[in-house]
């Protein structure tokens, strides 16, 4: 009796592991032969056909296209669409956006601003080549690589992103004007050849080799607050300048900015500057 109900058992317990071996094998084949929606479906064209499938896309677009329907001022997609067709300047900061991708078709914008929002891939502005001025500061972005195409820009602004690589931007050779203050860059070489630039923002990162900006000689306004910089010597080429900002970092000798002779602002505070002499005259430019 022992046996057979061992049997049993066992018949039962086999009979189960192959059910459920089926239905796993059923349930993968299914996966395999349906194509999926995320998948294969094309993604929208122009902010109208991101509009009307409104309902069926995450929250995150969704709220997107709650910002561009307000800005357009009508909840008609075609309608809204036409009229964010026209616009070639576009604020949208501080709207709690995240996803970008309704944005993609908005191709006649020349300014485009997406600061204090949630940003982190950027990936879907890679097609609006007619910007000149683009925002987007405060937000989270690491990867700069979708921006390297936008190459009519003039004005960008990344500050407090979460940058360490800045090879991208080396294309984006049209630029006078630069912030990325607050970041996490150490290596400013792919900046070198961006030699329109006019001003400069590099505070708060982790630079110690200021070499590469020796030839940007376009300078007039050049931020280096709290970084790692020992030696000012190569910033000696840079006479255009008006405003240098040195602000905590671990410089001694400020003679070689002597030379810098445009400067009406030196801001060396929080250095390791044993005497404090200002380099150039008046004194009253230096503030220690």
């Amino acid at each position: 009796m022992q046996l057979s109900g061992s049997k049993s058992r066992y018949s039962i317990l086999q009979g189960k592991r192959y059910a459920i071996a089926g239905m796993t094998i059923a349930f993968l084949a299914q996966s395999l032969l349906s194509p999926s929606t995320s998948a294969s479906a094309p993604q929208p064209k122009s902010f109208e056909a991101w509009c009307r499938q409104k309902k069926s896309l995450p929250v995150a677009t969704r709220r997107t296209i709650d910002v561009l329907l307000k800005k357009s001022g009508t909840k008609d997609c075609r309608v809204a669409d036409r009229q964010l067709q026209t616009l070639t300047k576009l604020v949208l900061s501080f709207n709690q956006i995240s996803d970008v991708k309704p944005l993609a078709g908005l191709t006649n914008l020349t300014a485009l601003d997406l600061s204090g929002n949630q940003i982190s891939d950027v990936q879907p502005l890679v097609d609006l080549t007619n910007l000149t001025t683009l925002g987007l500061s405060g937000n989270q972005i690491n990867d700069v690589q979708p921006l390297a195409g936008l190459t009519n820009l003039i004005f960008l602004s990344l500050v407090g992103n979460k940058i360490s690589d800045v090879q991208p931007l080396a294309r984006l050779t049209n630029l006078t004007y630069l912030d990325l203050y607050r970041n996490q860059i150490s290596d400013v070489k792919p900046l070198a050849g961006l030699t329109n630039l006019t001003s400069l923002d590099l505070t708060e990162n982790k630079i110690s080799d200021v070499k590469p900006l020796a030839g940007l000689t376009n300078l007039t306004y050049l931020d280096l607050t709290r970084n790692q910089i020992s030696n000012v010597k190569l910033l000696a080429s840079l006479t255009n300048l008006t405003y240098l900002n040195l602000t905590r970092n671990q410089i001694s000798d400020v003679k070689p900015l002597a030379g810098l002779t445009k400067l009406t602002y030196l801001v060396l505070n929080r250095n390791l500057i044993a005497v404090e002499v200002c380099p150039i005259k008046p004194a009253s430019i230096c503030s220690f």
